[in-house]
């Protein structure tokens, strides 16, 4: 069965491609557009999943059998055979976890959503990562994340020249991988401001108003450092989820790890989620400190972490508004959706063009209108009309190598921060505009920082060619240094130095959380090792790691930030809820160093739970 299912496939593929081919000859010249070829896929891969679920040609009732990609209702047919299919073998009103459904759009939008759900039922049916004999894919993994990562990534990719998405591997982790490490930058490039509020006071008062009681749980930290908060607001989430609306693991930052904005937000966002789920939308006890500064600010802060990067990057890109009602349940997936067509609308087409025609139509970096010229959206993408507005200098970046220069956190060079290791990649991004100086900021795998130019292997030419940091100073990624050779922590991530006259830092105080300067020593028995993924067959394990500064005291662990194995830094394989993941054989790893913000072990047992 499993042959005739092979060949079954191959001449459906066949027949549709035929099929496509045929009508592109037909099409009149001129015509634009024309059968996306993912949706061809997508229908190929649709037959092939039925058979693997269903049995060789069979098929449910209602099944369209319409294999003609020039047919007008190609797309429908697909999507209802796709529901039939869910239904039939999910139940009629079950679907996958993040299923998007039939909702409108241009046709690069639906198939894009129709490739999506057909990945998350084939995860469903066979099992996460596992795929019939005979599957084309949708040709870019991207395909089978959510829709703000759909959006987050394009963006960046034209808009941003330092961006640069790893190569994750596809598969079951792939999109947790890639939403980690594009959050990440988004938070970095686009600063934010934590909000408002005292969370000590609203934890307690929420404790009160569910619980009916106050007399704290054993164990709360009742403290107003960040730790105890999480602590115990992940504490009350566990002992008031008897009452009121349950808070899904989808819908909780949790712990997270960054800057104090970002964790200040995660904060906040799991008080108010807690807060509607347990209380009712917007219902808050006597007492509460937190005041949105708008309905839709409000709204927008209880959305996913990737829902309100990619509104922020859009907004600060390109003036990007939406419309939704701060009371409907699905405020967030409109905020999504809206997002989404905003970035087809205004980046060329995946199936078209090519690198070269794509840099031209990407969205250019908005610059002030000059008097008299045509209107544009304030901060918007300028329009043909508004070619009169004064060009901003955009940076490409010129790859070099490092020749042992010290890394720098200012362009005075006055703040050092380590030496860049002979040989290390780097890019450099921009120079100074000092006299007589020749500080150029670099960016690398785990660093941005400012070094001086005649320690790297750029030429002359190359140096005198860079723009001027002035010039594309708001372009510049954040500083940042996680490599090996960084002694210590950003405080201003700004790389011009600009401050606020409260002596904030210019677009919000950034840290880049990195371990510091001076470490307190502690025995590795005050490390405690979480276990996400159990290989003891091949002897490995995939863990997060905190080390505790009193051990049994939850309220002085921090997250190990950064492990150093053989003199290497580990990368870590993803984050989760503000932990690094690191992939770890089961034995004693005596030449490890595990940093966190403030202590450091020399070495660590990774036992199988089990031997303990």
């Amino acid at each position: 069965m499993v042959l005739r299912q092979r060949l079954w496939g191959l001449l459906l593929v066949v027949v549709l491609l035929l099929g496509y081919a045929g009508w592109a000859r037909a099409k009149p010249a001129g015509q634009a557009g024309g059968v996306n070829p993912v949706l061809i896929a997508a229908r190929s891969d649709l037959e092939s999943l039925a058979n693997q679920a269903m049995g060789d040609g069979v098929r449910p009732v209602g099944w369209t059998n319409d294999y003609d990609p020039a047919g007008a209702s190609f797309v429908v047919n697909m999507r209802l055979d796709l529901e039939l299919l869910a239904g039939a073998r999910l139940g009629a009103d079950q679907r996958p976890s993040g299923w998007f459904g039939a909702v409108s759009g241009s046709p690069e939008e639906i198939a894009r959503d129709i490739r999506h759900d057909l990945e998350l039922l084939a995860d469903a049916l066979l099992g996460p990562g596992q795929r019939p004999p005979i599957w084309i894919g949708g040709g870019n993994p991207l395909l089978a994340c959510d829709r703000t990562l759909q959006a987050m990534v394009p963006w960046l990719q034209r808009t941003n020249p330092v961006f640069k998405l790893s190569p994750f591997l596809p598969g079951p982790d792939y999109c947790a991988q890639a939403s980690e490490e594009v959050n990440l930058f988004i938070e970095i490039l686009v600063p934010g401001e934590t909000p408002t509020g005292e969370p000590r006071t609203d934890i307690n008062t929420l404790y009160r108003a569910i619980l009916g009681t106050d007399v704290f749980p054993a164990g709360w930290t009742n403290t107003p450092e960040t730790n105890g908060l999480r602590h115990d607001l992940d504490q009350l989430r566990g002992i008031g989820a008897q009452v009121g609306q349950a808070v899904t693991d989808s819908a909780w930052f949790g712990a997270v790890f960054g800057t104090d904005w970002v964790v200040g937000r995660a904060l906040r966002h799991d008080l108010e989620v807690l807060a509607d789920a347990k209380l009712g939308y917007n219902t808050r006890p006597d007492g509460w400190t937190y005041v949105a500064p708008s309905p839709e600010a409000g709204a927008l802060l209880r959305c996913p972490r990737g829902t309100q990067n990619l509104a922020r990057l859009l907004q600060k890109d390109a003036g990007f508004t939406y419309t939704a009602d701060v009371y409907d349940a699905g405020y967030c997936t409109w905020v999504d959706i809206q997002a989404g067509r905003f970035v087809t609308a205004n980046l060329p087409s995946e199936t078209g063009g090519g690198e070269e025609s794509a840099a031209a139509a990407a969205p250019a970096v908005a610059a002030p209108a000059v008097s008299g010229g045509a209107a544009t959206t304030e901060g918007g993408l300028t329009s043909a009309a508004a070619s009169v507005a004064p060009m901003v200098v955009a940076i490409g970046g010129i790859d070099g190598q490092a020749v042992s220069p010290t890394a720098y956190l200012d362009r005075q060079a006055r703040q050092a921060i380590g030496v860049i290791l002979r040989g290390t990649a780097l890019r450099a991004l921009a120079r100074s505009s000092a006299e007589g100086s020749r500080m150029m900021y670099v960016t690398g795998e785990g660093f941005h920082v400012w070094v001086g130019w005649p320690w790297t292997t750029l030429t002359e030419e190359q140096y005198l060619s860079l723009p001027l940091a002035e010039s594309v100073q708001d372009q510049l990624p954040q500083l940042l240094c996680f490599a090996t050779f960084c002694e210590a922590i950003i405080h201003n991530g700004d790389p011009m130095g600009r401050t606020l006259p409260n002596g904030g830092a210019a677009g919000g105080s950034t840290s880049a959380g990195s371990p510091g300067r001076n470490l307190q020593y502690l025995d590795y028995a005050h490390t405690r090792v979480y276990f996400d993924v159990d290989n003891q067959g091949e002897n490995w394990a995939e863990i997060r790691i905190d080390v505790c500064g009193q051990i049994g005291n939850v309220g002085t662990c921090e997250p190990i930030l950064r492990l150093i194995e053989n003199g290497q830094v580990v990368r870590p394989l993803r984050v989760v809820n503000g932990y690094p993941v690191w992939r770890m054989a089961y034995n004693l790893h005596s030449t490890a160093r595990l940093e966190s913000r403030h202590y450091y072990v020399n070495q660590l047992w990774v036992t199988h739970p089990n031997d303990r």
